[in-house]
């Protein structure tokens, strides 16, 4: 049962289309330096990883300041005697130091929980896919076992 959920209207497509525009380029191109070689870990002179790597900047920056936005402004969040996880997934995650990058903006923000860490998922791909169909099935009453 979620605690509470919220969407953005950003991530990988929303990357590829800003550097893109940005740079005059096809996003598809933009995609494939993203998916293969974009890295948060080591520096890039190439201007397609510089611009994916600032509208990767300003994904992490929303999405974290709606996390404190969301978790300050409700009134459903139970008391949560001890921290936990913060767990990253989908393609967006992907790129190598994403996590640390993450990790790093989140601890310039105070949320009013405590986050024990911050890492990706098992199986960062389907993660978001598997939880979506937990969801609906919880949510539409169909067994989990089906």
């Amino acid at each position: 049962m979620p605690v509470l959920d919220f969407s953005i209207p950003r991530g990988g497509d929303f990357i590829d289309s800003s550097a893109a525009a940005v740079l005059g380029e096809k996003s598809s191109r933009v995609r494939v330096v993203k998916e293969q070689s974009f890295s948060f870990a080591s520096p890039s002179s190439d201007p397609v990883a510089r611009t994916v790597r600032v509208f990767y900047e300003e994904l992490i920056r929303t999405v974290i300041e709606k996390l404190v936005q969301v978790f300050t402004l409700s009134s459903d969040i139970p008391h949560l005697g001890e921290a936990i996880p913060l767990v990253l997934a989908g393609g967006t995650a992907l790129p190598q130091g994403f996590r640390n990058a993450f990790a790093a903006a989140l601890q310039q923000h105070q949320l009013p929980i405590r986050i024990s860490e911050v890492r990706l998922a098992r199986d960062p791909l389907n993660a978001v896919a598997r939880g979506a169909l937990t969801y609906a099935r919880v949510n539409s009453g169909v067994g989990l076992a089906e």
